[in-house]
């Protein structure tokens, strides 16, 4: 078993205005070990994604996660960025990736 999110990733700008790592920004689907903790979803998602695409500053970034029935995911705990790493399963880029609509 296992777990699946959908993530939005947005760069953030700089108060100068710079982008930082604007590649990373766009539609993932994030699998996740069955033994997540419930309390700490949406970080380990986002954390799947940096691994994946060797990104070391999560800081630059806004990202918005819901689960496979279109759900927001709210963290009740917030680890430090990569705390949660060793859950990630995969981290895919994807055109849409848009839950599914029940």
């Amino acid at each position: 078993m296992s777990i699946k999110l959908f993530l939005k990733v947005r760069p953030k700008a700089s108060p100068q205005g710079e982008v930082c790592n604007a590649s990373l920004g766009g539609d993932y689907v994030v699998t996740l070990r069955a033994d997540t903790p419930p309390s700490c979803l949406a970080s380990a998602a986002f954390d799947a994604v940096l691994k994946f695409y060797q990104v070391n500053n999560g800081e630059d970034f806004n990202v918005n996660a819901r689960d496979d029935k279109g759900r927001i995911v709210l963290d009740t705990e917030l680890p430090d960025y990569g705390a949660m790493a060793e859950y990630a399963l995969d981290a895919k880029r994807l055109d849409s990736a848009a839950p599914p609509v029940s």
